[in-house]
């Protein structure tokens, strides 16, 4: 199937131009690694077996960006993707979660999904500009979960 989109899902109201400085930061990062971060805009399997590559978030991300998982714990997002991802091109293991604290300092939490079910979640603060790569490397087995939770900063975010 190839390298899976990445999802990131807005769990909080974030204004667009945040949004749209995550992604750009991001892809500049590493210009040789192609685009697999996708904001979520709908629940529905069939809008997602629609996706291909190509249906990856570009900038800007524009004012009418409404995210349906607004008010969402970590767990309700983790059922939603448990449960309508399979067959898709979204990755089923990892996904970033937008929330009130992106708003502030544009850092996502990197969520993975251990096991079948949704009882072994594991988060940790990121950067911003490392969703994309690092995103794209946990897909792909580059890089582990471990190795971005040990390399965590004082600040409590891994940069990298």
């Amino acid at each position: 199937m190839g390298e899976p989109l990445v999802s990131v899902i807005c769990t909080a109201n974030i204004p667009s131009a945040i949004l749209s400085a995550i992604l750009t930061n991001t892809y500049d990062n590493d210009p040789d690694c192609e685009p697999a971060l996708i904001f979520l805009s709908t629940i529905s399997k069939s809008d997602w077996e629609t996706y291909t590559l190509d249906s990856a978030t570009q900038t800007p991300v524009t004012e009418s960006f409404i995210s349906p998982f607004v008010g969402m714990t970590v767990q309700q997002v983790a059922g939603c993707l448990r449960a309508n991802a399979s067959g898709t091109l979204l990755s089923e293991t990892y996904f970033y979660i937008a929330d009130e604290r992106t708003a502030t300092d544009q850092t996502l939490l990197l969520v993975e999904i251990e096991g079948e079910g949704i009882e072994g979640l594991r988060s940790v603060r990121v950067a911003g500009e490392c969703a994309n790569p690092d995103g794209v490397a946990l897909t792909v087995g580059t890089i582990g979960f471990e190795e971005i939770e040990s390399l965590v900063g004082d600040d409590g975010v891994y940069h990298g």
